[in-house]
């Protein structure tokens, strides 16, 4: 519909004007300007208000203003606008570097939520990016830029990247051994969720994303828009009942691990890593509680007619919305790779910085068990005929496969053989691993492995304990640290294959 220049010239008389539900398009922006005496105004749209301003207060214009965006600039506020770049600009470096530095241990997880979060920088970037394009003059392109199809990828864009990782961590707390094929059913699940709006359905009727000029579906305010109720399903609903599984998931694991902790004889070092773990996993939940409980929160609040101030939504949308993006990346893959936060190394340089450490340093870093003897582990010096793991590692010109495989069974047996006279070593260091690499007098055609029984202690209760299983996690640890190695080794030398 249409509004024609001097329609209302004729009523400088007019107080109140009331012209909603008309689907107006087309008006000059002075279309008010001969209303002097008008003093209420009634519309569909905030941006008539804007070209009133100067005769009808916004106080007396309806609807009431964008809790963001005002009459000149889609980011009213310049804090906002500032923090818009920095988080879009942390989560776009921060989830590349994420592929550099993840652990291999937990690649899948780190992988899916990398591409999520980066997904909501790109969707960060995009809006700050067209609140400059639009700076000084967004009212009157307002309607143009919701309903534009780039508004409607943003919309997509950040619900995909919001429950793709709900949905990552709701998988991983339910079973820590992520499989592919879950992460992938995970992202086609969410890419519909998010993508059917975008259908000719009447249901949405084409708004569903333009609700705001930051794309965003949320509902978090007193409003009933276009679809509400299938926002209410998935970003108050399924992310409240994921977060409190999540929530139960690590109650219970902490609670295991600290009834474990309890009955172990175990190394101090052992003692302090699952203090470590504990504490990572506390600000793992913490970090997703403050991103996604006021969002829950404020949505159930607008559902229950309460009125959400506007600042309130704006900092949402802007900040809490969107920070988890760019505190993800630290908290699940720099804080778990071989680099420090600080201290922007390549990973060899820091796995043959480790390798090489200095035994005196190594030595002291573990303790022996309450069961053993008193005394600090001193590294023996190899007995005649053997070199140390490491040097042979380093120094064997023909290091092949099979001898990695050789070095594994060898320690293997020598675990089995002291798991079954009761005994546990409570911890193997690498260092202390000595190498023949002469064939064994046996038959068995592989190499020998001598490891001194200097830390070893006898379990007093194996079916209480689980000093068993923790051998077999550091010889797990062990086979990891020769791959690794090895791995470098046929990356830097041309000799071997």
């Amino acid at each position: 519909r249409i509004i024609k220049k001097g329609a209302f010239n004729e009523l400088t008389s007019l107080i109140s004007l009331d012209i909603r539900d008309n689907d107006l398009h087309v008006f000059p922006k002075d279309v008010f300007h001969a209303l002097k005496s008008l003093r209420f105004l009634s519309t569909d749209n905030f941006k008539f208000c804007c070209l009133a301003a100067n005769i009808v207060p916004f106080e007396r214009c309806l609807p009431p203003q964008d809790e963001i965006s005002d009459c000149e600039d889609l980011m009213s506020n310049l804090v906002q606008r500032v923090i818009l770049w920095f988080l879009g600009v942390v989560a776009l470096v921060a989830n590349a570097a994420t592929r550099l530095y993840s652990n291999p241990v937990s690649s899948t997880l780190i992988l899916s939520l990398g591409c999520a979060d980066f997904l909501m920088g790109i969707y960060l970037m995009i809006i700050a990016s067209v609140d400059e394009f639009y700076r000084g003059r967004y009212i009157e392109n307002s309607d143009v830029w919701k309903h534009s199809i780039l508004c409607q990828f943003c919309g997509f864009l950040s619900t995909v990247s919001s429950e793709v990782s709900v949905a990552t961590l709701f998988v991983y707390w339910l079973n820590p051994l992520i499989h592919i094929r879950l992460i992938t059913l995970s992202w086609i699940v969410v890419i519909m969720l998010a993508g059917l709006p975008l259908f000719p359905i009447p249901y949405f009727n084409g708004k569903f994303y333009a609700r705001s000029g930051t794309c965003l579906a949320l509902h978090i305010t007193p409003h009933k828009p276009d679809g509400w109720e299938y926002s209410v399903a998935i970003f108050l609903c399924i992310n409240l009942v994921a977060f409190l599984i999540i929530v139960g998931c690590y109650l219970f694991m902490y609670k295991t691990i600290r009834l474990s902790r309890q009955k172990m004889n175990r190394l101090k070092a052992r003692q302090v890593r699952e203090t470590q773990v504990g504490r990572q996993m506390a600000l793992i939940v913490i970090t997703n509680f403050l991103c996604w409980f006021p969002v829950i929160v404020m949505g159930m609040m607008s559902l229950a007619g309460f009125t959400i101030p506007g600042a309130a939504y704006s900092w949402t949308a802007v900040f809490v919305f969107p920070v988890n993006s760019a505190t993800n990346p630290i908290i699940y893959s720099l804080a778990q790779s071989p680099i420090s936060l600080f201290t922007f190394k390549s990973k060899r340089d820091s796995t043959n910085k480790s390798l090489h450490m200095s035994l005196k340093q190594k030595g002291k870093a573990v303790e022996r068990s309450i069961s053993a003897p008193k005394g600090k582990f001193m590294r023996p010096y190899p007995p005649p005929g053997y070199v140390s793991l490491i040097d042979f590692l380093d120094t064997e010109e023909d290091l092949k496969p099979k001898h990695l495989l050789e070095i594994s069974y060898s320690i293997s047996e020598i675990i089995k053989d002291a798991h079954e006279r009761g005994s546990a070593f409570g911890g193997i260091e690498f260092e202390s691993v000595c190498v023949s690499n002469q064939i064994s007098l046996d038959n068995s055609n592989r190499l020998r492995v001598y490891i001194p029984d200097l830390n070893q202690y006898p379990v007093v209760d194996a079916e209480e304990s689980d000093d068993f299983a923790f051998d077999m996690e550091e010889f797990g640890n062990l086979v990891k640290r020769m791959l690794r190695i090895y791995h470098i080794r046929i990356n830097s030398s041309p000799y071997i294959n």
